[in-house]
């Protein structure tokens, strides 16, 4: 991602903004203003949805159901209902979505949910709490490690 291997960018141009307030003139201390108020908020708000439209966190907000074999974790959404007065009948589901077993890094039991670190970008993970299993947790976790 952008913002993590550049994020003392910002940071250097408000010390150039005071020092050159500070040296050379006092208004480029409303450059620093307009860095700090309105130029990191708008990436830091484009950065947020970045994130959001990424497949792990429609699997962490969605209803889903999840089902896990050999061949890796399918996950099956459910119709998101929306609450329109106009037309209530209007549902949209998205379309599921397939994991395979290659992309798995690492398996972590979390205590109340099992983190399964996936392969490409630092934070891409899943998190499937322990409640969800039917079953016993331990059996769960002894499977998916095969």
């Amino acid at each position: 991602m952008i913002i993590s291997q550049w994020w003392w960018v910002p940071i250097f141009l408000l010390l150039v903004c005071i020092t050159l307030a500070l040296t050379v003139n006092a208004a480029f201390i409303y450059i620093a203003l307009i860095l700090i108020f309105i130029l990191i908020p708008t990436v830091l708000m484009f950065t947020y949805f970045n994130h959001l439209a990424t497949t792990e966190a429609r699997i962490a907000v969605l209803q889903k159901s999840i089902t896990i074999d050999n061949a890796g974790i399918h996950v099956n959404f459910e119709p998101i209902k929306h609450n329109d007065i106009e037309h209530p009948s209007n549902e949209k589901t998205p379309k599921p979505i397939f994991i395979s077993r290659s992309e798995f890094k690492q398996i972590e039991n979390m205590g109340n949910s099992i983190m399964i670190h996936l392969t490409g970008r630092k934070y891409r993970f899943i998190s499937i709490p322990i409640d969800a299993i039917n079953g016993n947790a331990t059996d769960f976790l002894a499977y998916i490690l095969q």
